[in-house]
């Protein structure tokens, strides 16, 4: 069922996806980012991004999984939450038949639209507004309150 020894449970963040409970979490231990599933009789655990964890569709191998925000959107299972090796805001989407990861904001990461090249990605806050998926998170080299939004794009700003 994939349950592990580490260190876990922190940073969690659940939410309700198809009549079923789920939770992302760190997992300490191997600094990776943890999903759990309750499947009507049982959990279901998988590690899902970071160091060791395969499976392409985007992962990378930094310490990943702290300061999680899941949420529902667009009929999708997402979850928002830090790369503290790189200082990233890092993003995970289930797509009815896979993961699929992506680094939204933070140093090296392309793509304009208000990006900045900061230690960005902890204390993340996910939520829908007027259809609209939106996360709330901190840039720690500044100091400030960041915003994402996403509109068939994404976009960023710094709001305080």
């Amino acid at each position: 069922n994939g349950r592990t020894g580490d260190n876990v449970g922190l940073s969690n963040s659940a939410v309700i996806y198809n009549g079923q409970l789920q939770d992302f979490y760190w997992d300490s231990t191997s600094n990776v980012l943890r999903h759990a599933v309750w499947a009507g009789s049982g959990w279901f655990f998988e590690s899902l991004d970071g160091s060791g964890v395969g499976g392409g569709n985007g992962r990378i191998g930094d310490q990943v999984g702290t300061d999680n925000s899941a949420v529902i959107y667009n009929g999708q299972l997402q979850d928002f939450y830090d790369d503290s090796t790189s200082g990233l805001l890092r993003h995970a989407v289930w797509a009815g038949s896979g993961w699929f990861f992506e680094s939204l904001d933070g140093s090296g990461v392309s793509g304009g639209n208000g990006r900045v090249a900061d230690n960005v990605g902890t204390y993340n806050s996910a939520v829908l507004y007027s259809g609209q998926l939106q996360d709330f998170y901190r840039d720690f080299t500044s100091g400030s309150l960041r915003h994402a939004a996403y509109a068939g794009s994404w976009f960023f700003e710094t709001i305080a």
